[in-house]
């Protein structure tokens, strides 16, 4: 879901738009939406989760009309010219693969970064270096930091990947914020901190 979509703020239209298809992990795209959206709505969580990266050289500025957050980007292996938009009908004859999760900056263009999200199903061999062939080729993603992430149970990091988080990190970073705001004013706590907290 690109995040100009205008489904991309509601929680559970993200959610909905799953439905369980064969060859996916339902769990992983509810996962990856749900995370998503926590991304989108809350500025607190945005930071720790880019602190976990360990990455020196993040986004400059992480303002929520600043960072866009996608999920299940298509690639194609017919790469396409930036800002040319590929239709639906394309996508399906070209896709050689999807980005689970890609963040990108309006107002520092330079960075970008995808990830690679997993849960119970382990990363396919060679998945990653076609990943990163993928961002190197596509015109959208051809600036200087280009980073390549995976987020898994485990920690252990992979050949092709720039940083390694894991759920557990994550799933302490979104307590953390859910808590911090909701017992410091549980009344009126926003909206964010109460699904971090719950997710």
């Amino acid at each position: 879901m690109r995040h100009e979509d205008h489904r991309a703020n509601n929680l559970l239209l993200r959610l909905f738009s799953y439905t369980p298809r064969t060859g996916r992990t339902a769990l992983e795209d509810f996962c990856t939406e749900a995370l998503a959206w926590c991304l989108t709505n809350s500025k607190e969580f945005r930071s720790l989760f880019f602190s976990l990266t360990k990455l020196r050289d993040g986004p400059h500025c992480l303002d929520n009309q600043t960072v866009e957050i996608h999920t299940q980007l298509a690639f194609s292996c017919q790469h396409l010219e930036a800002g040319q938009e590929q239709t639906e009908e394309a996508e399906e004859v070209n896709d050689c693969g999807r980005f689970d999760l890609v963040i990108q900056s309006k107002t520092d263009p330079k960075f970008v970064m995808t990830i690679e999200s997993k849960i119970w199903s382990s990363l396919r061999e060679e998945q990653l270096k076609s990943y990163r062939n993928a961002m190197m080729k596509n015109k959208d993603f051809d600036e200087p930091r280009r980073y390549l992430a995976i987020l898994t149970p485990s920690i252990e990091p992979p050949d092709h990947a720039d940083a390694c988080l894991s759920w557990a990190d994550v799933q302490k970073a979104l307590e953390n914020v859910g808590r911090a705001k909701v017992n410091a004013v549980p009344n009126e706590a926003d909206f964010a901190a109460h699904i971090c907290l719950q997710f």
